[in-house]
């Protein structure tokens, strides 16, 4: 995974749905960017169909700061 599909997974497995598209914005990742980002995360099965992190999601992005 590339530092911004980590920072993604981080974002997301740090804060509320309502917060995260802030929490986007402030690590410098446009929405549209985001979205593709998730697409890719659900293929690869870090997170589910509903954008919710699974365990090999925490997994990878464990000790990443944001």
């Amino acid at each position: 995974l590339c530092e911004v599909e980590k920072r993604v997974l981080r974002i997301i497995a740090g804060y509320k749905a309502f917060a995260r598209n802030d929490e986007f914005r402030r690590a410098g990742i446009e929405l549209a960017e985001a979205d593709a980002i998730k697409a890719r995360l659900i293929s690869l099965g870090l997170l589910n169909k509903a954008g919710a992190i699974t365990i090999k999601g925490r997994n990878a992005c464990e000790g990443v700061r944001l």
